[in-house]
């Protein structure tokens, strides 16, 4: 019995199968990518909120955030407000060209290789950008070595 099918006409059938497979397998890997890449932006509206990130379950140190408005960090007398620092942050910080203002700590206590800051640290991958701080007023009379700085009081890895 003789084959119906010609070696080109195999050839382009096998062709085609593997076309398809590495087409389908592609589009697996990209709505994949999609998926993964893909993070809730949680909008920071108020100082409260800001506030939140890593104290809050919903505002995880390692979460997207974006400033919906300007923050001002100021008590009932227009006074600054005693800022606590936001631990070792390693998401992203986008604060959308707008400003935070008012922002003060004072550093009297601390350890050794202490860091100070917005942030106490922006480590990993983290990233904190298009941010504006104004009024800031940092007081340090700590004796011993420590890092400041109004974003961060320092940076690790990539960050």
């Amino acid at each position: 019995m003789k084959n119906k099918f010609s070696r080109k006409s195999l050839l382009l059938v096998s062709m085609t199968v593997v076309l398809a497979t590495v087409i389908n397998l592609f589009a697996g890997v990209v709505a994949f990518a999609d998926d993964a890449t893909t993070t809730d932006v949680i909008e920071i509206e108020s100082a409260d909120e800001l506030k939140k990130i890593g104290d809050d379950a919903d505002y995880p140190l390692s979460g997207n955030y974006k400033l919906t408005q300007n923050i001002h960090l100021y008590d009932e007398d227009g006074d600054g407000v005693t800022w606590s620092p936001i631990d070792a942050f390693s998401g992203t910080f986008d604060g959308n060209g707008y400003t935070i203002s008012g922002l003060s700590f004072e550093i009297t206590n601390g350890t050794d290789d202490a860091a100070f800051g917005m942030f106490l640290k922006v480590t990993g991958a983290g990233v904190v950008k298009n941010l504006t701080l104004d009024k800031v007023n940092i007081n340090v009379t700590a004796t011993i070595r420590t890092s400041v700085g109004a974003i961060a009081g320092a940076t690790e890895n990539t960050a």
